[in-house]
C-alpha cells in the first residue's frame, strides 16, 4: 500500500462523516434500502485512497459501536479490497442487529455469491428458518434474541397476510423497511491502480458497442477521453493541478 500510516488515517477520517450519515439516513429511514460509502481518490492530498479495511476501523465509533469490522464481509464477486458489505435487521421498537451476528459470516458471504445484493430465494428462506430455530433454542446467544424473533414474526405476518397474496413489489417495500445494507466501495486511482482488482470488477460502464469497461479502468484511463462527459475547462484544470510525476509525456 502506498503512503504512510498517518496518511491512511487521514484519508479514513475524512470518510467518517459519510459513515455517520449512512448510519443516520439509511438505518433510520424506512424508504432507504442501502448506503454505499465510497472513499474517493485522495492521492493528491494523502498519497492513498482509503480501502475498506481502513474505513471499517472508523465505522464502529461512527455507528455508536453497534457495528464492528466483524459485521462486514467482502463481495464474492469482486476483489476483497473493493467491496465490504454489512446487512442489518432493524428491530421493532428501535435498534438493529448485523446479519453476521444472526448467521455466520460464511453464510452471508455465500448469500452474496451471485449478486451484489442479497436476493430473496429458497436459500435465504432456509437461512432465516435456521436462525429462528437457533435463537429459539439458545436465546442467550445474542442479547437481542427476543427482539429479533418478535421482529421476524411481525414481518412474516405482514409479508404473508391471511386471505391475501401480496405482489413481489409490496413484499419488497415491507422488507426494505426492516433490512438495510451498508456497502464500502473503494475506488482505485492512478496511485493504487491494480490490474488484479480490475480483472474481478463486477461493475462496468456500458459502451455503445454493447461492451463494459470496469469502473475503475474507466475512471482512471477513459473518462477524460470520453466525449460524452469531457469538459474542456475540467480537463484543463486537471492538467494544471496534476502532480508532475503523473503527467503524460508531451
Amino acid at each position: 500500500m502506498l503512503g504512510s500510516a498517518r496518511a491512511q488515517r487521514s484519508g479514513a477520517q475524512r470518510a467518517s462523516p459519510a459513515i455517520t450519515w449512512s448510519n443516520t439516513l439509511v438505518i433510520d429511514a424506512a424508504e432507504a434500502r442501502s448506503a454505499c460509502v465510497k472513499p474517493g481518490p485522495s492521492h493528491w492530498i494523502t498519497g492513498v485512497t482509503p480501502g475498506p479495511i481502513t474505513v471499517i476501523r472508523y465505522f464502529s465509533p461512527g455507528a455508536g459501536g453497534r457495528i464492528a469490522w466483524r459485521d462486514f464481509v467482502p463481495s464474492p464477486l469482486a476483489h476483497p479490497h473493493c467491496y465490504s458489505i454489512c446487512y442489518v435487521l432493524c428491530l421493532d421498537g428501535g435498534g438493529y442487529v448485523p446479519f453476521a451476528r444472526l448467521a455466520s459470516r460464511a453464510t452471508l458471504f455465500e448469500l452474496l455469491g451471485d449478486s451484489l445484493y442479497i436476493e430473496p430465494r429458497e436459500r435465504l428462506e432456509q437461512v432465516f428458518r435456521d436462525l429462528v430455530d437457533d435463537l429459539w433454542a439458545d436465546p442467550d446467544r445474542i442479547p437481542e434474541s427476543a427482539a429479533v424473533l418478535s421482529t421476524i414474526k411481525r414481518l412474516l405476518t405482514e409479508l404473508f397476510p391471511p386471505g391475501r397474496t401480496l405482489s413481489i413489489m409490496e413484499r419488497q417495500k415491507i422488507s426494505e423497511r426492516a433490512v438495510k445494507a451498508i456497502y464500502i466501495h473503494s475506488h482505485m486511482d492512478e496511485e493504487n491502480f491494480d490490474v488484479a482488482r480490475v480483472m474481478k470488477c463486477p461493475v462496468g460502464v456500458p459502451q455503445e458497442d454493447g461492451g463494459n469497461i470496469p469502473t475503475c479502468s474507466y475512471n482512471v484511463i477513459y473518462r477524460e477521453r470520453d466525449a460524452r462527459f469531457a469538459d474542456t475547462k475540467m480537463l484543463h484544470r486537471m492538467t494544471v493541478t496534476r502532480p508532475a510525476h503523473l503527467k503524460e509525456p508531451v
